[in-house]
Protein backbone atom coordinates (compact mmCIF):
# COMPACT_ATOMS: atom_id res chain seq x y z
CA UNK A 1 0.00 0.00 0.00
CA UNK A 2 1.50 3.36 -0.67
CA UNK A 3 1.88 5.64 2.15
CA UNK A 4 -1.15 8.36 2.58
CA UNK A 5 0.71 12.01 1.81
CA UNK A 6 -0.31 14.58 4.26
CA UNK A 7 -0.60 18.10 3.19
CA UNK A 8 -2.25 19.73 6.33
CA UNK A 9 -5.29 20.23 3.49
CA UNK A 10 -7.51 17.61 5.84
CA UNK A 11 -8.23 14.11 5.16
CA UNK A 12 -11.05 11.65 4.88
CA UNK A 13 -13.05 9.13 6.67
CA UNK A 14 -11.44 6.27 3.77
CA UNK A 15 -7.49 7.85 4.95
CA UNK A 16 -8.72 7.34 9.04
CA UNK A 17 -9.67 3.71 7.62
CA UNK A 18 -6.55 3.17 6.00
CA UNK A 19 -4.15 4.11 8.90
CA UNK A 20 -6.01 2.30 11.58
CA UNK A 21 -7.31 -0.94 10.40
CA UNK A 22 -4.26 -1.48 7.30
CA UNK A 23 -1.40 0.19 9.13
CA UNK A 24 -0.94 2.56 5.74
CA UNK A 25 1.86 4.78 7.08
CA UNK A 26 1.63 8.66 6.35
CA UNK A 27 4.36 11.05 4.76
CA UNK A 28 4.28 14.66 5.41
CA UNK A 29 5.12 17.06 2.52
CA UNK A 30 8.05 19.56 3.20
CA UNK A 31 5.53 22.39 3.39
CA UNK A 32 3.85 20.91 5.98
CA UNK A 33 7.07 20.69 7.99
CA UNK A 34 7.92 24.39 6.89
CA UNK A 35 4.46 25.82 7.85
CA UNK A 36 5.13 24.26 11.16
CA UNK A 37 8.20 25.64 11.86
CA UNK A 38 7.11 29.49 10.81
CA UNK A 39 4.11 28.85 13.39
CA UNK A 40 6.43 27.73 16.01
CA UNK A 41 8.87 30.64 15.57
CA UNK A 42 5.82 32.91 15.71
CA UNK A 43 5.30 31.35 19.25
CA UNK A 44 8.14 32.16 20.54
CA UNK A 45 8.79 35.36 19.58
CA UNK A 46 5.27 36.37 21.03
CA UNK A 47 5.75 34.40 24.00
CA UNK A 48 9.52 36.32 24.51
CA UNK A 49 7.55 39.23 23.81
CA UNK A 50 5.38 39.07 27.12
CA UNK A 51 1.66 38.21 25.21
CA UNK A 52 -0.06 35.78 26.94
CA UNK A 53 -0.01 32.26 25.31
CA UNK A 54 -2.83 29.64 26.34
CA UNK A 55 -1.52 25.94 28.24
CA UNK A 56 2.29 27.81 27.40
CA UNK A 57 2.92 30.98 29.87
CA UNK A 58 -0.78 30.83 31.23
CA UNK A 59 -3.27 28.75 33.64
CA UNK A 60 -6.25 26.22 31.57
CA UNK A 61 -9.61 26.94 32.03
CA UNK A 62 -10.48 28.73 34.99
CA UNK A 63 -6.85 29.77 35.54
CA UNK A 64 -6.67 31.50 31.80
CA UNK A 65 -5.85 34.77 33.50
CA UNK A 66 -3.20 33.28 35.77
CA UNK A 67 0.42 33.86 34.64
CA UNK A 68 3.32 30.82 34.31
CA UNK A 69 6.59 32.03 35.54
CA UNK A 70 9.69 29.96 36.35
CA UNK A 71 10.44 26.39 34.66
CA UNK A 72 8.32 26.30 31.51
CA UNK A 73 8.93 22.41 32.04
CA UNK A 74 7.73 21.84 35.52
CA UNK A 75 4.42 23.51 34.59
CA UNK A 76 3.98 21.55 30.87
CA UNK A 77 4.77 18.39 33.22
CA UNK A 78 2.19 19.25 35.87
CA UNK A 79 -0.30 19.56 32.87
CA UNK A 80 0.45 16.20 31.54
CA UNK A 81 0.23 14.69 35.21
CA UNK A 82 -2.52 16.02 36.04
CA UNK A 83 -4.34 14.78 33.09
CA UNK A 84 -3.45 11.14 32.91
CA UNK A 85 -6.18 9.74 34.92
CA UNK A 86 -8.01 7.46 32.39
CA UNK A 87 -9.16 4.38 33.53
CA UNK A 88 -10.77 1.29 32.54
CA UNK A 89 -9.81 -1.53 29.93
CA UNK A 90 -7.11 -0.57 26.92
CA UNK A 91 -8.69 0.91 23.52
CA UNK A 92 -8.08 -1.62 20.58
CA UNK A 93 -5.13 -0.52 18.93
CA UNK A 94 -6.98 0.28 15.39
CA UNK A 95 -8.99 2.76 17.40
CA UNK A 96 -5.45 3.97 18.75
CA UNK A 97 -3.96 4.49 15.84
CA UNK A 98 -7.66 6.13 14.60
CA UNK A 99 -6.29 8.77 17.40
CA UNK A 100 -3.04 9.03 16.92
CA UNK A 101 -3.35 9.84 12.88
CA UNK A 102 -6.90 12.84 13.96
CA UNK A 103 -4.38 14.34 16.11
CA UNK A 104 -1.27 14.22 13.29
CA UNK A 105 -3.62 15.46 10.79
CA UNK A 106 -4.92 18.25 12.72
CA UNK A 107 -1.46 19.17 13.51
CA UNK A 108 -0.51 19.05 10.08
CA UNK A 109 -2.57 22.30 9.33
CA UNK A 110 0.70 24.27 11.73
CA UNK A 111 -1.75 26.25 13.45
CA UNK A 112 -0.67 24.55 16.94
CA UNK A 113 2.56 26.05 17.43
CA UNK A 114 4.02 22.69 17.62
CA UNK A 115 7.63 22.57 16.85
CA UNK A 116 8.34 19.96 13.37
CA UNK A 117 10.78 17.91 14.89
CA UNK A 118 7.89 17.04 18.11
CA UNK A 119 5.62 16.74 15.12
CA UNK A 120 8.32 14.24 13.28
CA UNK A 121 8.39 12.13 16.45
CA UNK A 122 4.23 11.61 16.73
CA UNK A 123 4.46 10.51 12.76
CA UNK A 124 7.39 7.96 13.47
CA UNK A 125 5.67 6.73 16.60
CA UNK A 126 2.61 5.78 14.31
CA UNK A 127 4.38 4.55 11.30
CA UNK A 128 7.08 2.07 13.59
CA UNK A 129 3.38 0.36 14.87
CA UNK A 130 4.07 1.81 18.49
CA UNK A 131 0.73 2.49 20.19
CA UNK A 132 0.26 3.85 23.46
CA UNK A 133 -1.55 1.91 26.06
CA UNK A 134 -4.82 4.76 26.29
CA UNK A 135 -7.15 3.73 28.94
CA UNK A 136 -11.03 4.28 27.92
CA UNK A 137 -12.92 5.91 30.38
CA UNK A 138 -11.82 9.82 31.31
CA UNK A 139 -13.12 13.17 30.83
CA UNK A 140 -12.50 16.06 32.62
CA UNK A 141 -15.29 18.00 30.74
CA UNK A 142 -13.01 18.61 27.70
CA UNK A 143 -13.60 15.19 25.13
CA UNK A 144 -10.89 12.89 25.16
CA UNK A 145 -8.16 15.30 27.08
CA UNK A 146 -7.90 12.43 29.60
CA UNK A 147 -7.10 9.58 26.98
CA UNK A 148 -5.15 11.27 24.82
CA UNK A 149 -2.46 11.87 27.79
CA UNK A 150 -1.04 8.46 26.47
CA UNK A 151 0.27 9.55 23.90
CA UNK A 152 2.61 12.65 25.15
CA UNK A 153 3.68 10.05 28.20
CA UNK A 154 4.90 7.35 25.49
CA UNK A 155 6.80 10.29 23.39
CA UNK A 156 8.20 11.11 27.31
CA UNK A 157 8.98 6.89 27.56
CA UNK A 158 6.44 7.12 30.02
CA UNK A 159 3.66 4.70 30.15
CA UNK A 160 3.00 1.38 28.22
CA UNK A 161 2.53 0.67 24.42
CA UNK A 162 1.79 -2.06 22.65
CA UNK A 163 4.28 -3.08 19.75
CA UNK A 164 3.62 -6.16 17.68
CA UNK A 165 1.14 -7.34 19.72
CA UNK A 166 3.03 -7.20 22.81
CA UNK A 167 2.78 -4.71 26.07
CA UNK A 168 6.00 -3.37 27.26
CA UNK A 169 7.30 0.05 29.22
CA UNK A 170 7.48 2.45 26.49
CA UNK A 171 11.28 3.50 28.17
CA UNK A 172 12.11 -0.33 28.18
CA UNK A 173 15.43 -1.54 26.12
CA UNK A 174 13.58 -4.28 24.02
CA UNK A 175 14.45 -3.16 20.76
CA UNK A 176 11.73 -1.83 19.51
CA UNK A 177 11.31 1.33 17.91
CA UNK A 178 10.92 4.71 19.49
CA UNK A 179 12.17 8.03 19.11
CA UNK A 180 15.29 9.37 20.89
CA UNK A 181 16.49 10.18 24.77
CA UNK A 182 14.89 12.36 26.61
CA UNK A 183 15.16 16.07 25.65
CA UNK A 184 16.89 14.51 21.84
CA UNK A 185 15.37 15.86 18.96
CA UNK A 186 12.26 13.50 18.46
CA UNK A 187 10.98 13.98 22.67
CA UNK A 188 8.85 16.84 23.36
CA UNK A 189 10.50 19.77 24.64
CA UNK A 190 9.55 20.61 27.56
CA UNK A 191 6.94 23.31 26.80
CA UNK A 192 5.02 21.58 24.02
CA UNK A 193 3.58 18.20 25.59
CA UNK A 194 0.00 20.29 26.01
CA UNK A 195 0.45 19.98 22.23
CA UNK A 196 1.04 16.59 21.88
CA UNK A 197 -2.69 15.55 23.43
CA UNK A 198 -5.15 18.81 23.72
CA UNK A 199 -7.60 18.97 21.10
CA UNK A 200 -9.18 15.90 20.06
CA UNK A 201 -8.48 13.00 18.64
CA UNK A 202 -10.29 9.90 20.31
CA UNK A 203 -13.89 11.74 19.84
CA UNK A 204 -12.87 12.05 15.85
CA UNK A 205 -11.49 8.78 15.97
CA UNK A 206 -14.70 6.80 17.49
Amino acid sequence: MSPLVLTGAGVSIEDVAAVARDACKIEVTPTVVERLGKARKVLDEAAAGGQQIYGLNTGLGANLGTAVEGDAGAFQRQLLDGRGAAVGNALPAQLVRAAMFARIAMLSAGGSGLSPHVFAALVDLLNAGVHPVMPSLGSIGAGDLVLMTAIAHTLIGEGDADYQSRRMPSGADDGAPRPGPPGAEGRPVADQRLGCFHRGGCAGAG
